[in-house]
């Protein structure tokens, strides 16, 4: 009776028993949350709280931001400039708020009101459940209700390397201060002519040694941080917008903006009144802030483009080599500098597909340009064929009523590309379509992410140090797998969900303090040549190969091309403490098909490395 071998890279080709490689028969179709790393099939690592206060209790990004006036420590009370009953999120009593920013680092967490908030113009008088300390120089501010954060923006200082974390929400542009943990606000939406009903994304991004960004809704902003960081985000230009042709006539909004070889460029912008979707505007070269100048009948070489051999509207930039790409509904298309009046050439791409999210354009480390196609697929620029076949499924079941949010990011440790999805049914993205480009692998993730972003680890931290209630939040092996993490500067991807919260990804065993559930699927027919023609039975079970842990085991299930659904076979412990390195449990079941469906599901961090199929029988053809 034969052997079969399905094991990692790793683990090599057996000269003495027939071998399939876990990477030529894995599933990401039905697998979840478990990637191919160091030649093996890891459990992925899931979110670790990022903005936190001193008592380790996640700082969510608010709806309504209220200056506190004063502090009554007897009465437990606050005043507060404005109406904080009439809100975005109107108080009540027994809401929870949050006092940021303020002088007394005690008072820098969360209080429970108690009773209703009475306002009488132009303060509200709130009342705390909790004791609170005395003010001290700043009160700070009282946060109300919660929002996701929709943009990310890092940007560090020229010359000084001084690291900024913007976060973009609905209602407002914050700065994350790591010293007092504390967000600052640096813009309201709605001071330059905006309406938070109508923000639905940001757009930020560096423009020479400042910072510009655009919501679609108030007047293109900027912000001179070269200036000073205390600056905030002001409308570009004029108060009342900018000047594209040197007249009373102002372009109010756009949709989409970059930064490219010290041009600053806007797409479908919104000009006295009238939206151009399809139009591509450019300020003067290395002209930004307070010298921006976008007169296209002025002095400079300003001007714009509409971009109309196909009917699709402009969908956001990227980069490509050299090249600035601008994505359409429709179609792609590149363009250079020259040398002529006109500033740029421009080209169409021969792929025949447009994008669907501004969001999603990414560059690989190479600098090659990945999106979600308008035809439902994951497609590289210069490559003629889809790149989703094996997770076609997933991408082309995503919700198309909400793929302008679909949301992409490098994974710089994996060197995988993530897109974060709506799934069917879903309104919110709660998939995560993962491909590593150079292997061509793919795999799915399950959490949410309403956007990515990066940052630097701001602290480094010991067993006295942890900020979380519980080492467990952590993930058990949390200090051993993150001794070359935890350090200053460690580059970290960041995510947000929508409750308004900021997460560090892959950093701990579980999912920001909940179990995480890893499932890895293999599809094998126990031959080299995938042979269907003959029945096989498995009536030894199967060894199944992982890393040794301290603790977790995984639960088997085995589905055969007979049956609809998975059937439980077994368990199979991770724990052996006089083991070396692996640990080979046996499972034993009794199964008869032409192929066989492996599903190893567990939510603890999980290292596999393969199946043995000892003694198995070839069966007729019926």
């Amino acid at each position: 009776m034969p052997d079969f071998a399905v094991i990692t890279q790793k683990g090599g080709v057996a000269e003495n028993i027939p071998t399939s490689l876990l990477s030529e028969v894995f599933m990401a179709q039905g697998s979840e949350n478990v990637h191919h790393r160091y030649g093996r099939y890891d459990g992925l690592r899931g979110r670790l709280p990022d903005l936190f206060d001193s008592e380790g209790v996640k700082i969510k990004t608010p709806t309504d931001v209220f200056v506190i006036t004063a502090i009554n420590t007897g009465t437990k009370t606050l005043t507060v400039t404005g109406d904080v009953t009439s809100g975005a999120t109107p108080l009540t009593d027994g809401a929870t708020v949050r006092i940021n920013g303020g002088t007394t680092a005690a008072n820098n967490i969360t209080f429970t009101v108690s009773g209703t908030p009475t306002f009488s113009s132009p303060n509200s008088t709130v009342v705390l459940a909790e004791v609170i300390s005395a003010a001290g120089a700043t009160p700070g501010n009282l946060f109300v209700g919660a929002t996701s954060v929709i943009e990310y923006h890092r940007h560090i200082v020229k010359g000084t390397g001084t690291e900024h974390l913007l976060l973009g929400t609905k209602y407002h542009i914050l700065l994350w201060l790591q010293s007092d943990k504390s967000l600052t606000v640096k813009f309201t939406v709605g001071d330059a002519n905006g309406d938070p009903d109508n923000v639905f994304r940001w757009e930020i991004k560096d423009h020479l040694r400042n910072v510009v960004a655009t919501n679609n809704s108030d007047f293109v902003l900027w912000w001179n941080i070269d200036s000073s960081s205390a600056n905030n985000f002001a409308a570009l230009d004029n108060a009342d917008g900018i000047d594209y042709e040197g007249t009373a006539n102002r372009l109010t909004k756009c949709k989409h903006i970059t930064s490219y070889e010290r041009y600053l460029i806007l797409g479908y912008t919104t000009e006295a009144g009238t939206v151009f979707p399809q139009r591509k505007r450019w300020a003067s070269l290395a002209t930004g802030g307070s010298t921006i100048d976008f007169d296209e009948n002025g002095s400079g070489d300003a001007g714009s483009k509409d971009f109309t051999t196909t009917p699709g509207f402009l969908i956001g930039f990227a980069r490509h080599g050299d090249d600035l790409v601008i994505s359409k509904q429709d179609s792609m298309h590149r363009a250079w500098l020259v040398t002529a009046d006109t500033v740029f050439e421009y080209e169409e791409f021969t792929l025949k597909v447009g994008n669907l999210s501004a969001d999603g354009l990414v560059n690989d480390k190479a600098g090659r340009l990945y999106w979600i196609a308008s035809d439902l697929t994951i497609r590289e620029i210069q490559t003629p064929v889809p790149l989703s076949t094996a997770v076609d499924l997933t991408v082309k079941g995503l919700n198309t009523s909400q793929s302008e949010f679909i949301q992409g990011t490098y994974i710089e440790e994996f060197e995988e590309i993530w897109w974060s999805i709506s799934g069917g049914g879903s309104n919110t993205n709660d998939t995560i379509v993962a491909l590593h480009p150079d292997s061509g692998r793919s795999a799915i993730y399950k959490f949410p992410v309403r956007a990515f972003g990066d940052f630097t680890q701001q602290e480094a931290f010991t067993y006295d140090t942890l900020p979380f209630d519980t080492y467990a939040d952590w993930g058990a092996d949390w200090l051993i797998y993150d001794t070359s993490r935890n350090v200053v500067g460690f580059p970290l991807d960041l995510a947000s969900d929508y409750l308004g919260n900021t997460f560090d990804l892959h950093r701990a065993d579980n999912d920001d303090g909940n179990l995480f559930t890893r499932k890895f699927i293999i599809s094998t027919t126990l031959t080299t040549q995938k042979s269907l023609n003959l029945k096989k039975r498995i009536n030894n079970g199967v060894d199944v190969i992982m890393n040794r842990k301290s603790s977790g085991s995984i639960t088997l299930y085995v589905k055969k091309d007979t049956e609809a659904s998975r059937q439980l076979v077994g368990t199979a412990s991770m724990v052996d403490s006089e083991g070396p390195e692996e640990v080979i449990v046996h499972v034993s079941f009794d199964k008869r098909a032409r192929s066989f469906q492996l599903e190893a599901e567990t939510t603890d961090q999980m290292e596999f490395l393969g199946y043995i199929f000892r003694e198995f029988e070839f069966d007729d053809a019926r």
